[in-house]
C-alpha cells in the first residue's frame, strides 16, 4: 500500500491548444488511425495547453498496486478552487482493472513508480513525460460547491 498526503499550490491546466503537438507527431505518427484521429483533435483544442492558473487543493489516498491482477484498488480526496472560484471535490473510489479509453497503459488500475506520456511510448504524447511514484486509472464521483 501507498499512503500519499499532500496540500500546496495546484497546477490547473486550461484548455487550448497543446504546446507540444508538433514535437509529439513522430509518437502519434506511430497510434493506430482511430487514437492518431483522437489525438490530432485534442492536439487542436484539448486539455492540455501551456496555459495554466495557480489554485489551492488538498489530496489524500491510499493506493493498492497488486500488479496487473485485476485486483488493484484505491481509496482517496482530492478538493481544490479553481481559477473562476469554484470548489470542487474528488473521491476517487475505483479502479478500471482494464483498458477502457485513451489513457492506456492502466497497470491493473494503480501503478507505481512509472515513466509515462511524452516520450516514453506509454500514455499521451500529448503530455509532458511524467515520473510518478504512484498513479491510478479508474474512476470518480466529482462535487463542485458540494
Amino acid at each position: 500500500m501507498t499512503d500519499i498526503t499532500g496540500g500546496a499550490p495546484v497546477i490547473q491546466v486550461l484548455p487550448g491548444p497543446d504546446a507540444v503537438a508538433d514535437s509529439a507527431e513522430p509518437v502519434i505518427q506511430k497510434a493506430p488511425a482511430d487514437k492518431q484521429k483522437m489525438l490530432r483533435m485534442l492536439a487542436k483544442n484539448g486539455p492540455f495547453s501551456d496555459k495554466v492558473a495557480v489554485v489551492s487543493g488538498e489530496f489524500q489516498g491510499a493506493f493498492w498496486d497488486r500488479g496487473n491482477s485485476g485486483n488493484d484498488s484505491v481509496a482517496a480526496t482530492a478538493t481544490f478552487t479553481t481559477q473562476d472560484g469554484a470548489r470542487w471535490r474528488a473521491v476517487i473510489d475505483r479502479v478500471a482493472p482494464q483498458d477502457e479509453g485513451p489513457m492506456d497503459p492502466y497497470w491493473g488500475g494503480v501503478g507505481t513508480d512509472v515513466t509515462y506520456h511524452g516520450s516514453s511510448g506509454l500514455g499521451l504524447p500529448l503530455v509532458p513525460t511524467v515520473r510518478a511514484a504512484v498513479t491510478y486509472y479508474g474512476m470518480s464521483s466529482l462535487y463542485r460547491n458540494d
